[in-house]
């Protein structure tokens, strides 16, 4: 099989073997379907480089900011990074719910949805919404920032 792949030459066995030549014939003609496909050049899709893009510039974001907790003893700083992972973390838990990106910015967090196809919008959201509160509530011991939740996509 590598012989057809990459080229390489065969062993004495495969060139003399009747048996192992017919599977050979049949991979090399099996394979060129393949060469051919790999030949063609596949079109990029005309949005995908902006939203990775986009993506990529939420995710940079997400680490610019920070959540300080003011207690007794002295302030807690805690950076977005850390408080955007955690609500991704309770987001990604609720059933037909896949995460896009999370920003994290003064005192509201933003996560972006995308829902599984049939699911109820405005229950699924409201679930997100719990659970991401309770799990911020329960690391940080005081109410959660305000979060913001934006369906973008169905899948």
């Amino acid at each position: 099989m590598e012989s057809v792949a990459d080229g390489t030459p065969l062993s004495v066995h495969s060139e003399q073997c009747p048996y192992c030549q017919s599977t050979m014939e049949s991979l090399t003609r099996s394979w060129a379907s393949i060469r051919s496909a790999a030949a063609e050049p596949t079109p990029v899709p005309p949005q995908l480089v902006p939203r990775v893009l986009s993506r990529i510039n939420a995710e940079r974001r997400a680490g610019s900011g920070r959540m300080e907790l003011v207690g007794e003893r002295g302030t807690l700083r805690i950076g977005a990074r850390v408080v955007v992972g955690v609500a991704r973390a309770a987001a990604a838990t609720v059933p037909g719910v896949q995460v896009r990106t999370g920003t994290f910015e003064g005192t509201r967090l933003t996560l972006d949805l995308a829902l599984h196809h049939g699911s109820a919008l405005a229950d699924t959201e409201l679930r997100t919404r719990r659970k991401v509160d309770e799990d911020l509530r329960q690391m940080l011991g005081t109410p959660p920032p305000i979060v913001d939740i934006r369906i973008v996509d169905v899948w």
